[in-house]
């Protein structure tokens, strides 16, 4: 597998272009050639499945619920409300890579109703201000509350999910349309906790940050039931290389055939684009057909798989059957 520069990459493309190559990006012309890899390169390994890019390290540490002391401020009609801990709040209790949820549990009418929490403006002491996504829907004085994170957003390098476990047991894993919400997933969030049994990956979200912060959507994944512990989750996953941008950033393992397609489509996309050459689309589209033909004898064909029988078992497939398994959800 092959590991190459930015700087490389770029004067490759120059060579293509008949055009000197460079030590640095301090031009428009070697910015606009370093934009037009990172296209190509989005165009050649995000839109297929690649052997090459099959990651099994991804791990995923959940967070307990968090019973606090009650709601010291619950206005009707507002979205600002403060959160009171006796032990004291920490800003990993609010905000993180993951969706934080207050269940007013002291309320008569709301026991059991997650209200999202979208930023926070301030954690201090043994309290924390918090807004939701919705308006508080009474005024009143709360005396027990839980918070609880069963919503995770994965890194920006993980671009599918295909495997799910925890411990040595494979958990089941669904797939969600991107449109669908939490309580459609998690319907008993005040009731059911415990050690993860299915993980549901399924559209774009943001998590609960500080007001002040810009944060960009990531893909979701959700935990059922409701993490009680510290569970690590671990998961195999489609790998999304990062965006170029300085001289040393690398495009690692990669086979060096697929790199010189990419090389192909970022040279036709200067082409058009930079020196007017509309006829260097026949390169792209070359490149895109290589690829495409790579991809077929890289990933292998169905016939060339097999199942591989859990060991121990005569059965060809273990079903598990608690949650929600074959539920259709978001359609």
């Amino acid at each position: 597998m092959a590991s190459i520069t930015a700087l490389q990459l770029v004067n490759r493309v120059n060579l293509f272009r008949r055009e000197p190559t460079v030590s640095a990006f301090t031009t428009d012309e070697s910015a606009a050639t370093l934009n037009a890899l990172n296209m190509a390169i989005e165009d050649i390994l995000g839109t297929r499945r690649w052997d090459f890019d099959l990651r099994h390290d991804g791990q995923l540490t959940t967070r307990p619920y968090l019973d606090i002391d009650g709601i010291s401020s619950w206005v009707k009609g507002s979205t600002t409300v403060v959160l009171g801990e006796t032990d004291g709040f920490v800003v990993a209790d609010i905000a993180g890579d993951y969706v934080t949820r207050l269940i007013p549990t002291g309320d008569t009418e709301y026991p059991n109703t997650p209200f999202r929490l979208d930023t926070y403006n301030s954690v201090s002491g043994v309290q924390a201000s918090v807004n939701m996504a919705t308006p508080a829907p009474k005024t009143a004085s709360v005396t027990g509350a839980r918070l609880i994170y069963s919503e995770y957003l994965l890194p920006d390098t993980v671009r599918e999910v295909i495997r799910v476990s925890y411990q040595e047991d494979e958990i089941n894993l669904d797939l969600l349309s991107s449109g669908a919400e939490f309580s459609e997933w998690i319907p008993n969030s005040g009731v059911d906790d415990g050690e993860p049994q299915v993980m549901a990956i399924g559209g774009y979200d943001e998590a609960t940050h500080d007001v002040d912060d810009d944060v960009a959507p990531k893909l979701r994944a959700i935990v059922w039931p409701v993490p009680d512990d510290e569970y690590i989750i671990n998961y195999s996953y489609y790998y999304r290389h990062p965006e170029l941008s300085a001289t040393t950033d690398v495009l690692e393992g990669v086979p060096q055939g697929i790199v010189n397609d990419i090389v192909a489509q970022a040279t036709s996309f200067m082409g058009m684009v930079w020196d007017s050459n509309f006829a260097m689309a026949h390169l792209g589209d070359m490149a895109q057909m290589q690829a495409t033909m790579k991809n077929r004898s890289l990933a292998g064909g169905a016939t060339g798989r097999h199942t591989v029988r859990p060991w121990g078992t005569k059965n060809s497939r273990v079903q598990f059957q608690a949650g929600f398994p074959n539920k259709v959800i978001g359609s």
